[in-house]
């Protein structure tokens, strides 16, 4: 395997159960996988509630919010 990261994006509004669902197995994942990042695409409010901007994920850069209205 490569240095390189490994970038994916997920939407995370989608499923039976939604960002309730998807953000936790987002954020798993991450903490597994040291070279993962990934993009969140969904609702504003719903997914900044789920991973607050000071989320250690998100301040990494890890992690960041691709939000719609």
């Amino acid at each position: 395997m490569t240095d390189s990261n490994i970038q994916i994006a997920l939407d995370a509004m989608s499923g039976d159960l939604g960002a309730k669902a998807v953000v936790p197995a987002a954020i798993k994942a991450l903490d597994q996988f040291p070279r993962l990042c990934l993009t969140l695409v969904g609702l504003d409010a719903e997914l900044n509630v789920l991973v607050p901007v000071d989320h250690p994920h998100r301040c990494s850069g890890r992690l960041k919010i691709h939000g719609c209205t």
